[in-house]
């Protein structure tokens, strides 16, 4: 790779990062202040979409625009990563000299740092990027070693195993996961996406009793019935490229803790009047947890549950989820549709970003070479693309203003 190519590669990954990280500040802000001050009244499904959002911003092109956006003006006059924004209207650029070129020039070099500290930032996001990658890679494939060999090791008894199928078809899960018995942990949990495996503690058998045995295969299994072991895969590669940035690492952790708080409440509208055992059985395992070490394999499978989360899941059992599943359901529909469409857009049009910073002309105006008058273009469209030259005042159709060697405007 030659060294212009590297530079422009930093180039565009920088104005990328930087425009998509102020962004997901601010609905970062947002989300987390309603987290904050409105927890205790906020559905948890309505703060685990919500929290979601925040993470698929870092998905979305920055540039995305839309007229009916609140949060827009927040980024007017900020220069939006070339390449990605929305195509500009029909102009007509003049009077766009030597000088005027090498000042836009100056200038975005201004805006983006030096090239060569550039390529040295964007080549170690590139090595911190690799090297996660490869450590997530790693574990999932020693994990999934270590356990099938523990699958041959130990017998599932029979009783677990019609246990499970009978939470699994109560819970409207149509395919059970494999059942593993283990002794590397002590709370039960499930991993992969494809062979999707529920490890079951020794300790656990021996001795919990077969109702609070059936309440922690109940969650588990609305666990794969959510689908939260997609969701969890997608933030973690999100927080892989984003390792840098501190409040991706609290956005996870905030969905992790929304997710089983929301598992919490699928099992509760499953027992119905029996929500109360459930919340016992929780109890009872959250002063088990949170009185031991954690170990390796824990860590791995991210089994670290908080007091503060186990308190604030109680909490939220206290709620009769055995009715309004539909107004919740609802409830939350409307809400992210008024997130996608006033909020998640925060990009600008183009036009708009580098006519504001540049001065360029704006769409519908003609400006002549030397006496800088404007006029309103009349219905014939103009000729796009062509420039003057301040000196000969002759026109030249081949010249066209660039950004760092580009195409400032693209020409149809």
């Amino acid at each position: 790779m030659s060294t212009k190519v590297l530079i422009e590669f930093a180039i565009d990954w920088w104005e990328w990062m930087t425009a998509g990280f102020w962004q997901f500040a601010v609905l970062f802000v947002i989300v987390f202040v309603i987290d904050r001050f409105a927890r205790r009244c906020v559905w948890p499904q309505l703060m685990l979409a919500l929290w979601v959002l925040v993470m698929v911003k870092l998905l979305i092109p920055p540039t995305l625009y839309s007229p009916l956006s609140v949060t827009s003006p927040l980024f007017a006059g900020n220069g939006m990563p070339r390449g990605w924004s929305d195509e500009l209207p029909s102009l007509v650029t003049h009077s766009a000299s030597n000088d005027a070129t090498m000042l836009v020039n100056n200038a975005a070099t201004a805006s983006t740092g030096q090239p060569i500290l550039l390529c040295a930032v964007f080549v170690t996001w590139l090595a911190g990027t690799g090297f996660l990658v490869f450590l997530y890679i790693r574990r999932s494939f020693r994990l999934r070693a270590t356990y099938s060999a523990e699958h041959e090791l130990w017998e599932v008894p029979a009783w677990l195993a019609e246990m499970m199928r009978d939470a699994g078809r109560r819970i409207g899960l149509w395919r059970t996961p494999q059942l593993i018995i283990t002794e590397r942990i002590d709370c039960p949990a499930v991993f992969g996406l494809f062979n999707t495996c529920l490890l079951v503690p020794r300790k656990t058998l021996a001795t919990m009793s077969r109702e609070d045995l059936r309440n922690i295969l109940l969650h588990e299994l609305s666990h794969i019935k959510r689908g939260d072991l997609w969701l969890q895969s997608l933030t973690i590669w999100i927080q892989i490229v984003h390792w840098f940035n501190p409040l991706v690492w609290v956005t996870r952790k905030r969905v992790a803790a929304m997710q089983e708080i929301c598992c919490d409440a699928t099992v509760a509208a499953n027992l119905q009047g029996e929500a109360s055992g459930y919340r016992r059985t929780l109890l009872s395992a959250a002063r088990y947890l949170t009185a031991r070490p954690i170990s390796l394999h824990e860590q791995q499978l991210g089994l670290i549950e908080r007091a503060q989360n186990i308190i604030e899941r109680l909490r939220f059992l206290e709620w009769n989820w055995a009715r309004g599943g539909l107004v919740r359901a609802a409830g939350v529909t409307l809400c992210m549709g008024f997130m996608l469409t006033f909020v998640m857009p925060m990009g600008i049009p183009r036009w708009k970003s580098v006519c504001s910073e540049f001065d360029w002309p704006q769409p519908g105006e003609i400006r002549t070479a030397n006496s800088g008058d404007v006029s309103l273009a009349s219905k014939k469209r103009p000729c796009v693309g062509s420039c003057y030259d301040e000196t000969s005042n002759s026109k030249e159709p081949g010249k066209k203003p660039t950004l760092l060697g580009r195409e400032l405007f693209p020409i149809k």
